[in-house]
């Protein structure tokens, strides 16, 4: 059995059940919930480093940590003998709130309960470092969650929705006493709820891209460069048709691919997967790069893939069905993927970009 720390997991003052809990008792309770959190995920941390699971720098609360978190912790989930008197223990020494929280407690023992509740404090962690709109707080009005520290944030349709992230652990433990053995159940958990509550979350992430390094050199077909919406996080882009003119104006525009795939190095891509885009084509113009927001690494010779993408520009001055090429020309039929068709600069992508993001925040982890 780990030797792991319950300092400051039971509250210093008596309360009652939750259901039972008035206004006052539920905010002293909150509040010293959340003043023990930074405490009690440190130990989780000391704990999944001093017993081989890893760094605690691993653990930097982006989604794919849970994925490690719950890794090291699957071993440590240890049963209780169906004995009265080792029951009989085991109640004696779990903390009254944890006994008000969960369910089916003679099957799980204290400890890894214990260390339950802490993985519980960093899951909820996760999504309060990740989105600006995610925050921790209590609910005092009759529901099923009432008076418990909660997520708030989240919406499923019109309706506000809670995250319990202590029974949602709860639950998570049971399924790997009774044999689960899915090493990606926690993070897979956290992407199930994304898509329930999906376009109700906004990022911390701002719409406006990080600059790199300025640039005056023109874009050339084939340049790949990269673009910085998240510190040392980088997409790669690449120029797939330059010297445009726009509308009739000498603009020298160029149409632009930005790709899902991401990197932290200043290096070129081994492959870029033109059926992997993060946006749509866009037509820039040469500012992107002048106030170096664009930074090419290098030239890579477009793929036939590359060459034959489907794709077109949706005309909004014009009705439904209007789709053109970046010179203008009206297109036979609809494309396969379809940007605006405007010229813009690096907010414009910037802005898409983010968007793009908020919905598959995931991409950010690498």
């Amino acid at each position: 059995m780990m030797n792991y720390s319950s300092d400051k997991i039971v509250p210093p003052f008596e309360h009652p059940k939750f259901s039972e809990m008035n206004k006052n008792q539920a905010k002293q309770y909150f509040d010293w919930y959340m003043s023990v959190l930074p405490d009690r995920i440190g130990i989780l941390m000391d704990a999944f480093e001093r017993t081989g699971g890893g760094t605690k720098d691993e653990l930097d609360y982006t989604p794919k940590s849970l994925i490690k978190l719950w890794k090291w912790f699957m071993p440590h989930v240890e049963l209780v003998e169906n004995n009265p008197e080792e029951l009989e223990k085991e109640l004696q020494e779990t903390p009254g709130w944890l006994k008000d929280t969960i369910i089916d407690i003679d099957r799980i023992s204290t400890t890894t309960i214990t260390i339950a509740m802490d993985i519980a404090m960093y899951y909820g962690e996760v999504f309060v470092r990740n989105y600006e709109t995610a925050e921790w707080g209590i609910i005092t009005k009759k529901s099923v969650n009432e008076n418990r520290p909660v997520i708030l944030g989240f919406k499923i349709g019109r309706y506000n929705k809670q995250m319990d992230v202590m029974r949602m652990l709860h639950a998570l433990t049971l399924r790997v006493s009774k044999g689960n053995e899915n090493i990606n159940l926690l993070y897979d958990s956290y992407d199930n709820w994304l898509q329930q509550v999906k376009g109700t979350l906004k990022t911390h992430m701002t719409d406006e891209l990080l600059p790199i390094k300025r640039s005056r050199k023109k874009p050339k077909v084939g340049d790949v460069f990269v673009i910085q919406p998240k510190e040392s996080v980088y997409f790669y882009g690449k120029v797939i048709k330059t010297g445009i003119d726009f509308q009739g104006f000498s603009v020298n525009a160029s149409t632009i691919l930005v790709y899902k795939k991401a990197t932290n190095e200043l290096k070129l891509p081994d492959r870029l997967n033109a059926n992997e885009l993060l946006i749509p084509p866009s037509i820039v113009n040469f500012r992107g790069w002048t106030m170096g927001y664009f930074y090419t690494l290098g030239n890579i010779e477009l793929t036939e893939e590359e060459i034959n993408l489907d794709y077109g520009f949706k005309d909004s001055r014009r009705e439904t069905g209007w789709y053109r090429t970046e010179e203008g020309e009206l297109l036979d039929q609809k494309p396969l993927i379809i940007g605006t068709y405007g010229l813009g600069s690096y907010g414009a992508v910037a802005y898409e970009v983010t968007k793009a993001l908020e919905e598959h925040p995931e991409l950010l982890d690498v």
